[in-house]
C-alpha cells in the first residue's frame, strides 16, 4: 500500500470514534449502522497488526503530533513514542467497536470485541506498564510519586486514564504522577494533538476514581492552573498574550517578538488544542451529557459546575440548545454568604443530576429550577487555595 495511504492512529480511528461520538450525543444509531462494516474492516483488515500481540505492527505514525518538546523540525520525534500512543488509541477504539456492538445488538460482535478488548488490554499493560509499578506505589519516603508507565509523559498518562486501561490499584498512583509531571514543569503542558484533549480530564479524574472530595478538588484547582495560569509558550494563553483570536497549530506558532515560527505548521486558524473547550464547558459551564440507552431517546444532564476563586471563577452563564431543546446552567459563588447559586432549565423529555462540588444534590427533570446550598468552611478553603511559588507572567481572570 502507498505510504499515503497507510492508517494511522487517531487520524484514521475516526472512522470508529466520530459515528460513536455523534450516537452519544444524538441519540441515532443510523450512522452506525450504515458504518459498522466498514469500522470492523478497518480494525481487522485495514491496521497492519503484529502477528503475536494483535498491537500496531511498527509503522510510522503521527503520535503526540507537535509536542512542544519536540525537536522543532522533528514533530514525529515526541517525547511520548507514537507506537505508545497508536496502541493506545488501539485499545480505545477497540473498547468502542464494543460498545458500539452492544448498542446494535450485535451478538457475535459483542463477544468478539469484548474478548479482543481484554486480550489487548492485557498484551497493552504488558507493554507499557513497569513491572515494579505495584511495589513503587507503596515505597515509604519517596520524594515524588513513583513512575508507572514506561512512557513518563503528560500524554502517556492522560491516554492510559481516559481509555481506562489502567487496574484499579494503579489509577491513584498514575494520576497522582501526572500531577507531579504538570507542577514539575510549572503548571505547563507538554502535549500534542494526541494529549491535549485528554489532559485536564485526566488531571481532574474520573468520578470512580478512587478520591476523596478534597482531593478531586485539589484536581480540578490543578487543571485550572494549567488553564490559566502560564502565558509562556506551551501555554493556551500565550496566544492570547500574542493578540491571537484563534486557536494555532503549534502552541509558538509566532514567537515572543512577533516572527512567525520558521519550523513550519504555522496555521493560525487549528482546531487542536481548542479541544479544552470540552472541559470548560463541563467544568465551567457544568454541563455533561449522556445519551440514556434503551429509554426512548432521553438525554440525561450533570451538571456540576465547579468554581475557581484563585483565578476568579466565581459564575457562569451557559446556554446549549441540545436535540432536546434549550439546556441552560447559570451559577454563581457567593463568598460572603459561602452558597452556591445554580439555575437551571431542562427541556422534555429529559432527566439531570445536580452535583455541588462533585457531590450529588439533586435528581431533576423538565422545567426550570433553582437550587441553593451553602458551601462548607474546609470545602470554601479548597476553592480559595492560593498559588504556591508561581512565577512571573500569570494571568488571574
Amino acid at each position: 500500500m502507498p505510504g499515503s495511504h497507510r492508517p494511522t492512529a487517531l487520524w484514521q480511528d475516526v472512522l470508529v470514534t466520530l459515528p460513536w461520538y455523534l450516537y452519544q450525543t444524538y441519540g441515532d444509531t443510523s450512522l452506525l449502522r450504515r458504518l459498522y462494516s466498514s469500522m470492523v474492516d478497518y480494525h481487522t483488515k485495514g491496521i497492519p497488526k503484529d502477528s503475536r500481540t494483535g498491537l500496531w505492527a511498527p509503522t510510522f505514525q503521527f503520535g503526540d503530533w507537535l509536542d512542544p518538546t519536540a525537536p522543532p523540525e522533528r514533530p514525529d520525534l515526541p517525547a511520548t513514542h507514537p507506537m505508545f500512543v497508536a496502541n493506545t488509541w488501539l485499545c480505545n477504539i477497540t473498547k468502542t467497536l464494543w460498545k458500539i456492538a452492544v448498542v446494535l445488538q450485535d451478538q457475535d460482535g459483542i463477544r468478539e470485541w469484548e474478548a479482543a478488548t481484554l486480550t489487548l488490554t492485557s498484551e497493552w499493560q504488558s507493554k507499557y506498564i513497569l513491572p515494579t509499578a505495584s511495589s513503587l506505589t507503596t515505597r515509604l519516603g519517596a520524594t515524588e510519586p513513583p513512575k508507572i508507565l514506561t512512557q513518563d509523559t503528560q500524554t502517556a498518562y492522560s491516554l492510559a486514564l481516559n481509555f481506562g486501561l489502567l487496574s484499579e490499584d494503579l489509577i491513584k498512583p498514575a494520576i497522582n504522577r501526572l500531577h507531579h509531571l504538570v507542577i514539575n514543569n510549572n503548571y505547563h503542558l507538554s502535549t500534542g494533538f494526541a494529549g491535549t484533549p485528554e489532559l485536564l480530564h485526566a488531571i481532574c479524574a474520573s468520578p470512580s476514581s478512587p478520591l476523596s472530595l478534597e482531593e478531586n478538588l485539589n484536581s480540578i484547582s490543578l487543571a485550572y492552573k494549567v488553564l490559566l495560569g502560564p502565558r509562556t509558550p506551551p501555554s493556551w494563553l500565550y496566544p492570547v498574550t500574542m493578540g491571537a483570536t484563534t486557536i494555532w497549530e503549534r502552541w509558538d506558532a509566532v514567537k515572543p517578538d512577533g516572527r512567525v515560527n520558521t519550523s513550519g505548521m504555522t496555521s493560525l486558524n487549528h482546531y487542536a488544542y481548542g479541544s479544552v473547550g470540552k472541559w470548560i464547558f463541563e467544568t465551567v459551564g457544568g454541563i455533561k451529557m449522556r445519551y440514556l440507552e434503551g429509554k426512548d431517546g432521553g438525554l440525561t444532564f450533570i451538571f456540576n459546575p465547579i468554581p475557581n476563586l484563585e483565578h476568579g471563577i466565581t459564575w457562569s452563564e451557559m446556554v446549549y440548545n441540545s436535540p432536546k431543546g434549550i439546556v441552560a446552567c447559570n451559577w454563581k459563588y457567593e463568598s460572603d454568604g459561602q452558597k452556591m447559586v445554580i439555575e437551571i432549565a431542562l427541556p422534555g423529555n429529559c432527566e439531570g443530576e445536580v452535583m455541588m462540588l462533585g457531590q450529588p444534590l439533586k435528581r431533576i427533570g423538565a422545567g426550570k429550577w433553582v437550587l441553593t446550598t451553602s458551601v462548607k468552611n474546609s470545602e470554601m478553603r479548597l476553592l480559595e487555595k492560593n498559588p504556591d511559588n508561581l512565577s512571573e507572567g500569570w494571568v488571574i481572570v
